[in-house]
């Protein structure tokens, strides 16, 4: 079973992920845009509150 985390140590990896300078830029904004498109897909799957 996945380990929970908080929605504060979320964003903090992903900001964590974005200041890593090891990295190219090219890859750094692949790497967000991959987890953008992920969290799009997560967000729509979830049952609406409407209705």
């Amino acid at each position: 079973m996945a380990q929970r985390i908080t929605s504060q140590q979320l964003l903090e990896t992903i900001r964590d992920f974005y200041s890593d300078t090891s990295r190219p830029r090219e890859e750094t904004r692949a790497g967000l845009e991959e987890a953008q498109e992920e969290i799009e897909l997560l967000l729509n799957a979830l049952p609406s509150d409407e209705g």
